[in-house]
């Protein structure tokens, strides 16, 4: 077993984490569009996190953008699958029929099944999807072995191979018995193997009569297929791995002399069947003897059974001249024919051959909302009879699925000959000739626009398409066309529909409708804040509104809708009515006016804002009514301070500083008898709202604290002493989220350091002789803390100056697990001359925690402050007071949960140092020391408001565990426990041994051997991964990890071995009846699957509960390198988010947190349902790790690697 290194510290915080990345990654490689294939290798980008990031869609189409350029969406490309961000915001996607490209070393390069020899003799291609390996000569050794997902198959030749003559994909082992060869044919997924017969003498040979290979099957079955091919099956699920066709053989009819008939049967060849028979260690193929035997038989006789990996794509040819013979992606050839074979021309060998289509079926996965702008099916025609264009139609299937197999043929083909149920695309009459591969130019383009929408329409996760010849009667029309389809699809996710609470008009205030809607003293201007989900601030939209009204006893009126220039998304768009050129400068008075809007990205229309649940917006004109006031602050709309009108700056794209935050805002009307102000945040002015002026026409000010970020509408109006109110004034600005922590000690330091390092890097604090760090965390053990024994140097202290102004607004939160009751203790203070500015702690004699602070900063003049719950003795709490100087409030909160508030009385600096876990009492003495553990201790130089406050306690975001399943111990005797393999905490550098995970009957460690440099398998990530064979076996930690009645994450990059036929579990976390939750894929019901998260209500047989499924990037059972899954769930937020390969691919909004799954440790492999053990994967698992709080998609864009990083 391969020996368990140790490794550098991990990250611990979600802002840390970000600069912990920064030293990960280097520049950044953007790749431009090569609409066929990559040409030339593609290094894996490494993108900065400080700017747009290629790996997700909205960094790759800023970044397409700003450069005029079409830019690849790294995280989202695979194997036979390329995306592209183009500079007007829509993508383009290319689906490719073959893989084109494959990880080799770590790196994208382009698929080249071409064999090389390696140093130590043996043979594999170049750079293949399958799992490949051929015999470099000898005895006793197989001569080709396949693996994929830990399944494996050999097969060996029985006697000795000389080395084989390599040309190409083909590897001929020559004389393997007299004047008989063995030869090797490899594709991009895989290989034949054919005996060629050369003489009549060879076929008299006992050994050619019947064939015996070896054969080693590891977590593999054989069952015969339906066509009377075979199947090499997953032992544990039943789904197929491998398949082989019937075997066949065939003579040399037809052939020139000298030609290779051993890659496929050529047209008019005499065939035959083989009999099989298969046992556990041997397969025995039995050439037809009547054939060997007969006169007529050409030699060479090639003896083919064929076998290669099951793909999610497929291609097939048919002829109706052969209406029962099958031509699975077309015999091995890279091209075929469609239409009629010439008869009678004697250059042209058709035999029995007439008639030929072809059919492709290709993935056909997009967003739900994904607008198709153009859709594209290119193919390369290698042949055409003469110059002369002739029609050929490419059709769609009428249902969804792959509907051709390899025991499709003209007499069984979908749809019949007469195509019934299929759709016509388009019908061309190309004449251009190009060579076949999948990086030729394809010179021939059908538009499947149809094809594509129906699919995104229908939820079609694959797509059969036919190519037929139009004339198939006369054999000029024939045509060949190679195996390189590819769907390029340009699609457009539309902007979101504007939010009825982003749309306002000054005058007139919010969108309101019917009795609500206000009179305005003159034509307002119409105000929307815009967005699309595609590319965030990276694409410019338009506006459109549309206005319409009713004039007395007439009709409708509405307007050729109004389009605004294009601005950057998020900001606010306006439509001026009053303009003379644009607007509607002659709306008629008291009459309903009603106005809609909705955006445009370039390509695609958002909903209008009255659809749905939405609404018009609606105002009545009445120039005699007053005008509204003027509307300023400084803090929010500085633009707009020397303007006196009720006009407002509300296009400023600033993004002004932030939740928490209070600014102060002045309204002043013109009218000289007004007494009174209404106003509103975000809603109309209301009475209850109401300020009154020092003197008539006076101006008011108010203060106002953001408790979200975004954008926020202020609306007012003025009253005059008649009670007459006027317009409603109206302006927009920007609200940053709340700024970060001024110091934060997460006090995860090692063990014996001397200093506990602040994140922000400007206040470490000093680890006094007593205090003990490394003890576990309020995550348990993988998060740490401090131990505090209750003397005055069992503490920690920063420099001696003031971190946070305790004379205004501030914040102090901390983690807190209280261990003695009896005394007076401080969690957190920070030194003043006589007192503490504040002391966040513990009062003994009513058993609550508190926050206090002095009257002044002078000895014993008494103090003020609020008193929380009883603590629990030995548990741990979360704290966080805030100091609001706005409000004079003072508000303790316990678990996120505010429970006391008083008023603040005093304000004053303490100038001193922090000291975590005492306070000070006088010059050089200390007290009231705490006795117990501390964590994360954040300081604020802002009031945090209530959501935020509710977050904190879960939006530590910790690694909780890591498991690389690089090498596993094995146990002797302790069956069904069968090996052991390391775990990991937050720290990388140390073995957690609590999170040791047991390996359990059918489930093992595959290890890379470093003594091999030539290796058949390479672990998905790093020096192994784990194999589970889909019956029993699987791997748990001992205890729980994941704690799921709180914010948390999982991921891992699993590879199936089979499609996904039955529900399979790859990671969860048991209750007693239930998982608290479980990723992992369950069938869609339309011979696909998709990748499924489920948090059950309860743990209870039968729970419902919430789940999100990934309707695109669905479970790929040929993807070499596997897929990565991430789950997170933000309590706070109460969203749950699934991601695949990097990609958010599906979010479920309002789950609330329900139960802690404590049943069992995490589990690998299988889940608990109606308390019963099942769901066993097939396949192999790797890189699984498990966090607190929930990651953002920047780290998962991170963990989308194929190089381990530890410290992740």
């Amino acid at each position: 077993m391969a020996t368990q290194n140790r490794r550098g510290r991990t990250w611990a915080r979600r802002a840390g984490l970000a600069a912990a990345l920064v030293g990960l990654i280097g520049a950044t490689a953007y790749a431009v569009n090569p609409f066929d294939s990559p040409s030339t290798p593609i290094a894996l980008p490494n993108g900065g996190l400080g700017a747009a990031d290629p790996r997700t869609e909205h960094g790759a189409s800023r970044i397409a953008r700003e450069s005029g350029k079409q830019v690849e969406v790294t995280g989202m490309r695979a194997e036979n699958r390329q995306t592209y961000a183009n500079p007007d915001g829509s993508f383009t996607q290319l689906i490719h029929q073959q893989p084109v490209q494959v990880v080799k070393d770590g790196k994208w390069v382009p698929t080249d099944p071409n064999l090389e020899r390696n140093a130590d003799g043996s043979v594999t291609p170049k750079a293949s999807v399958a799992d490949l390996k051929l015999s470099g000569g000898g005895a006793d050794t197989p001569f080709v072995t396949m693996e994929k997902a830990g399944r494996r198959y050999s097969l060996t030749w029985p006697g000795t191979l000389p080395p084989p003559l390599i040309e190409g994909t083909k590897a001929t082992y020559q004389n393997v018995l007299p004047d008989v060869d063995l030869v090797v044919h490899t594709s991009v997924t895989g290989f034949t193997h054919v005996l060629v017969l050369k003489t009549p003498a060879a076929a008299k040979l006992a050994q050619v009569r019947a064939v015996q290979f070896g054969l080693d099957l590891e977590l593999l079955k054989v069952a015969r297929s339906a066509t009377g091919g075979l199947r090499m099956v997953d032992a544990g699920s039943g789904g197929t791995v491998f398949e082989t066709p019937k075997p066949r053989m065939w003579d040399s009819t037809g052939l020139a002399p000298g030609a290779d008939g051993s890659a496929k049967a050529a047209d008019g060849v005499k065939k035959a069947g083989l009999g099989v028979t298969v046992d556990a260690t041997s397969l025995t193929l039995r050439p037809d003897t009547g054939m060997l035997d007969a006169a007529d038989t050409k030699y060479p006789v090639y003896v083919d059974p064929f076998t290669t990996s099951p793909a999610r794509e497929s291609w097939a040819m048919v002829d109706s001249g052969y209406p029962s013979e099958e031509y699975w992606k077309f015999d091995g050839e890279a091209d075929e024919r469609v239409g009629k074979c010439p008869v009678g021309i004697p250059i042209y060998d058709c035999h029995n051959s007439l008639v030929k289509r072809l059919f492709y079926v290709l993935p056909t996965s997009f967003p739900a909302d994904a607008v198709v702008s153009s859709a594209k099916f290119r193919i390369t025609q290698s042949h055409r009879w003469d110059d002369t264009a002739h029609n050929v139609s490419l059709y769609r299937a009428g249902s969804s699925g792959a509907l051709i197999t390899s025991a499709t043929n003209w007499g069984n083909m979908p749809g019949g000959a007469s195509m019934s149920k299929f759709v016509k695309q388009q019908t061309i009459a190309p004449t251009g000739e190009a060579a076949c591969g999948t990086s030729a130019t394809r010179n021939v383009e059908f538009n499947v626009s149809e094809a594509i929408g129906n699919a995104v329409k229908n939820r079609w996760s694959k797509t059969t398409f036919m190519i037929r010849s139009d004339n198939e009667s006369d054999h000029e029309h024939l045509k060949r066309f190679c195996n390189n389809a590819v769907v390029a699809v340009t699609y457009n996710r539309p902007p979101k529909q504007p939010a009825i609470s982003g749309l306002a008009m000054n005058p007139g205030g919010a969108c309101v409708n019917t009795d609500a809607r206000p009179y305005v003293s003159s034509l307002p201007v119409l105000k929307a804040v815009l967005s699309d989900p595609d590319t965030m601030d990276g694409e410019p939209l338009i506006a459109e509104f549309q206005v319409r009204w009713t004039p007395p006893g007439g009709t409708v009126q509405s307007p050729t809708p109004w389009k605004s220039s294009a601005l950057a998304n998020g900001l606010t768009f306006s439509y001026n009515l009053a303009d003379t050129t644009s607007g509607v400068p002659n709306l008629p008075q008291n009459v309903i006016v009603q106005w809609r809007v909705r955006a445009f990205d370039g390509v695609a229309y958002s909903p209008w804002s009255s659809e749905g649940s939405g609404h018009y917006c609606e105002f009545i004109l009445d120039k005699t009514k007053p005008i509204g006031p003027d509307i300023d602050s400084p803090q929010y709309i500085p633009g707009d301070a020397t303007d006196t009108t009720p006009n407002c700056l509300d296009d400023d794209p600033t993004w002004f500083p932030g939740v928490g935050r209070y600014g102060t805002f002045t309204f002043d009307s013109s009218a000289t008898d007004v007494n009174a102000y209404w106003y509103g945040f975000d809603t109309n002015p209301s009475s209850v709202n109401k300020l009154t002026p020092s003197t008539d026409g006076g101006p008011v000010t108010t203060k106002w604290q953001p408790l979200t970020d975004g954008p926020h509408t202020i609306n007012v109006l003025a009253v005059d002493r008649a009670g007459k109110t006027s317009d409603t004034a109206s302006c927009t600005f920007r609200v940053a989220a709340g700024s970060d922590p001024v110091a934060e000690w997460r006090l995860d330091d090692a063990a014996g350091s001397g200093q506990a390092a602040d994140t922000t890097g400007t206040s470490p604090a000093t680890v006094l002789a007593s205090a003990q760090l490394g003890v576990d965390g309020p995550g348990g053990p993988a998060d740490k803390a401090v131990r505090l024994t209750g003397t005055s140097s069992s503490a920690l202290a920063t420099g001696n100056r003031k971190v946070v102004d305790t004379g205004n607004s501030f914040t102090v939160s901390a983690w807190a697990k209280l261990d003695d009751t009896t005394r007076w203790q401080t969690v957190v203070s920070q030194d003043g001359t006589g007192e503490p500015g504040f002391n966040l702690g513990y009062v003994p004699n009513t058993g609550k925690w508190a926050i206090t602070s002095p009257v002044t900063d002078v000895w014993s003049l008494g103090s003020w402050g609020a008193y929380g719950t009883v603590a629990e003795k030995g548990r741990w709490t979360h704290l966080t007071a805030t100091f609001d100087r706005d409000a004079q409030r003072v508000t303790l909160y316990v678990n996120g949960v505010s429970v006391a508030s008083s008023a603040w009385r005093s304000s004053w600096t303490s100038h001193g140092a922090v000291q975590i876990g005492r306070r000070y009492i006088s010059t050089g003495v200390y007290g009231d020391s705490f006795v117990g553990d501390v964590a994360d201790v954040r300081l604020y130089d802002r009031t945090l408001v209530p959501s935020e406050i509710q977050g904190l306690p879960t939006q530590l975001t910790s690694r909780f565990g890591y498991w690389d399943l690089d090498s596993a111990t094995p146990v002797e005797e302790q069956a069904p426990l069968i090996g052991k393999s390391a775990g990991y905490g937050a720290s990388a550098a140390e073995l957690e041994p609590a999170l040791e995970l047991g390996l359990y009957t059918g489930a093992s460690v595959f290890t890379r051997d470093p003594e091999d440099p030539f290796p058949l398998v390479t672990p998905l990530v790093g020096d192994g991964h784990l194999i589970l064979d889909g019956a029993t076996g699987y791997a748990a930690t001992a205890s729980p990890v994941a704690v799921t009645h709180s914010s948390f994450s999982v991921v891992a990059r699993v590879r199936l071995a089979t499609a996904c036929t039955r529900e399979t579990a790859v990671l969860s976390q048991p209750g007693a009846h239930a998982s608290g939750f479980t990723l992992g894929c369950v069938p869609d019901g339309s011979g696909d699957a998709k990748w499924q998260v489920t948090l059950p209500a309860s743990d209870a047989n039968g729970a419902t509960g919430v789940t999100v499924t990934a309707d695109t990037l669905r479970p790929d059972p040929t993807a070499t390198t596997g897929q990565i899954l991430a789950v997170t769930y933000d309590a706070a937020q109460q969203k749950l988010r699934l991601y695949v390969d990097g990609q958010l691919t599906g979010t479920a909004a309002d789950v609330p947190p329900t139960w802690n799954a404590t049943g069992g440790g995490l589990q690998i492999g299988r889940s608990l349902d109606d308390s019963a053990w099942g769901r066993y994967l097939p396949g192999v698992v790797d890189e699984v790790r498990v966090y607190s709080g929930a990651l953002d998609q920047t780290t998962v864009q991170q963990l989308n690697t194929f190089t381990e990083v530890a410290d992740l």
